[in-house]
């Protein structure tokens, strides 16, 4: 088989397009991945205002465990903390000029509810324990007087300071 020139020709150009496109090829490969890294490095950015009316923080079960949102009254925020179970446990609650902050312990049971709690207003402050079974203390302050009390399970005033007689809760 015998080449002419032009046969020669042909064949060397078809071979330097082909080269061209491989060029091209083996280019786009290695530049696809390269890209990728210097995109995945980039930080992503970053919103500085999430503005929602709720949020919610849901166990893979769908169960609200923290809800942040809107005071019941709709006065002010709260957030509100649950269990497992979607049970409520602990919540912080704020108002136009007042704030409180309670924990529950409940036994669903036997009823036994312990709690702990925290008030603030304008003109009194004030920490309140219950027990399971009813028994008290609550400490404050309302208009620049501290109080003291402790009561029985019975809902009978055991101690008041400044003192006071027994009395029904």
């Amino acid at each position: 088989m015998s080449l002419n020139s032009s046969d020669v020709l042909a064949r060397l150009e078809r071979l330097e397009r082909s080269n061209r496109r491989m060029r091209l090829v083996c280019l786009a490969s290695l530049s696809v991945p390269l890209l990728t890294l210097v995109g995945w490095q980039t930080a992503n950015p970053v919103a500085e205002i999430l503005r929602v009316r709720r949020l919610e923080v849901v166990d893979e079960r769908g169960v609200p465990l923290v809800t942040l949102g809107k005071e019941r009254t709709g006065d002010g925020g709260s957030v509100v903390l649950r269990d497992r179970l979607g049970e409520k446990r602990s919540w912080w609650q704020v108002g136009p000029n007042s704030g409180a902050f309670a924990i529950l312990s409940e036994d669903k049971d036997d009823q036994k509810n312990a709690t702990a709690g925290i008030s603030v207003g304008p003109r009194k402050a004030e920490i309140s324990l219950f027990s399971g079974n009813g028994a008290a203390l609550s400490a404050g302050v309302r208009n620049e007087q501290p109080r003291l009390d402790l009561w029985s399970s019975q809902g009978k005033n055991l101690f008041g300071a400044p003192w006071t007689t027994n009395q029904k809760r």
